[in-house]
């Protein structure tokens, strides 16, 4: 019993884990298992924005990549487009962060599935 008791709290901090940020702040902790969770549609979704985060970024650096070797570009305006390169690359992190856990419900969710029978 004390596994499974374990095994809950996991998922319970997982999914929390996995909300964005602005659930987070207006969702307490204890009404996750009241809450209807789309595991599958949470996954499909971040799959879709960490790729359009990836193309994001591969945009920002080919234009840093030029800004780098363009002399008419004010030094303001280069760090500016490095700024918003850290913050892609932040929220990239972040979104992989959160499809991970999703990943890790699911797989304890397994385990707890073979230990009930």
């Amino acid at each position: 019993m004390e596994k499974l008791e374990k095994i809950d709290a996991r998922i319970i901090d997982l999914k929390w884990r996995a909300l964005p940020l602005v659930e987070r702040l207006l969702i307490n902790k204890d009404k996750i298992k009241e809450l209807k969770y789309r595991e599958k549609t949470r996954k499909s979704e971040l799959k879709w924005y960490n790729q359009s985060c990836y193309t994001s970024i591969i945009m920002i650096a080919l234009l840093n990549i030029y800004l780098l070797f363009n002399q008419l570009v004010s030094t303001e305006f280069r760090l500016f487009a490095f700024a918003v390169l850290i913050i892609l690359l932040a929220q990239k992190l972040e979104l992989w962060l959160r499809f991970q856990y999703l990943n890790e419900v699911h797989f304890l969710k397994k385990i707890r599935k073979n230990i009930d029978d």
